[in-house]
């Protein structure tokens, strides 16, 4: 998960765009699917895995949800990740982890 720094500044962040909001905070990745079917997300924002790449989870909550998509943020770099579900697969773009980019990635709609 995001680190207590990083997850403070975009939660102060997402509280301030009128359009977002946040549904639910799990401490562990166990529980990740389940808090996600309950609260049905427009986007998930999780850690990027030390390799650079989403979790394995990541499949299957998209999977499940299609129409949601996963922002993944590494806590070593300034590297995120935007994951979604495309053709019965996971697609992704990497970018800069900066306020702008990460606040319009839970905007944007799907491809």
């Amino acid at each position: 998960r995001p680190t207590r720094v990083l997850r403070d500044v975009l939660y102060g962040a997402i509280r301030r765009e009128p359009d977002l909001e946040v549904a639910g905070e799990v401490s562990d990745e166990c529980t990740i699917l389940a808090a996600a079917e309950m609260t049905d997300p427009d986007c998930l924002v999780i850690a990027l895995d030390r390799t650079g790449v989403p979790m394995p989870f990541c499949r299957e909550v998209l999977a499940r949800n299609s129409g949601a998509r996963i922002l993944a943020i590494s806590e070593a770099t300034d590297v995120a990740v935007l994951c979604w579900w495309s053709q019965g697969a996971v697609r992704c773009t990497y970018m800069r982890a900066s306020r702008e980019n990460l606040l319009s990635a839970m905007r944007c709609p799907l491809f």
